[in-house]
């Protein structure tokens, strides 16, 4: 007759110790591997992101042009945030927004990027009241590039508050 050791070998009746893994007849079974059961990947947030590109869009934002103004025998004159000193202010809120985004902290980016629409609401009419003020006088200006890509990452920023946080399974 067979008899069993506790991993489940075949062995002698009268063995007192497997011929197969070595433990002993009345010994607890080995561990042993346990089946591998593959897991979904991570769910991926956007927040993340999204934030982070809106924090890098408000910082080029800044150094951009926010006003291209053209005059006869002058040419074409960029003025970009930086030159009028508030773009300083984006770049400051790109880094608070980008910390912000790479926590994850909804509150905190959404904060922010209100903050940020409303500076940059803020220097468009007031861009707007000086083009407006040379206008026609030989000379004309144009909102530039800048300016409105802050405005559309302060908007990025406050959509990525929408999604939910970023979780594993």
């Amino acid at each position: 007759m067979t008899s069993y050791c506790p991993n489940g070998h075949a062995n002698a009746d009268d063995a007192r110790f497997c011929s197969t893994c070595g433990i002993g007849r009345d010994d607890e079974p080995a561990h042993l591997p346990t089946r591998y059961t593959p897991q979904p990947p991570a769910r991926l947030g956007v927040i993340r992101p999204a934030g982070l590109l809106a924090a890098a869009g408000l910082t080029v934002g800044a150094f951009l042009p926010w006003a291209k103004f053209t005059a006869p025998f002058v040419g074409t004159i960029d003025v970009s945030g930086i030159d009028g000193g508030d773009g300083w202010f984006f770049v400051a809120l790109g880094a608070v927004i980008g910390i912000a985004a790479y926590n994850e902290a909804k509150p905190a980016l959404l904060l922010f990027g209100i903050a940020a629409l409303g500076l940059t609401v803020f220097e468009l009419v007031d861009i707007s009241e000086k083009i407006a003020e040379i206008d026609g006088e030989m000379a004309f200006g144009s909102v530039g590039s800048g300016l409105a890509l802050c405005g559309a990452s302060s908007v990025l920023a406050i959509a990525a508050c929408a999604f939910p946080k970023r979780t594993l399974r």
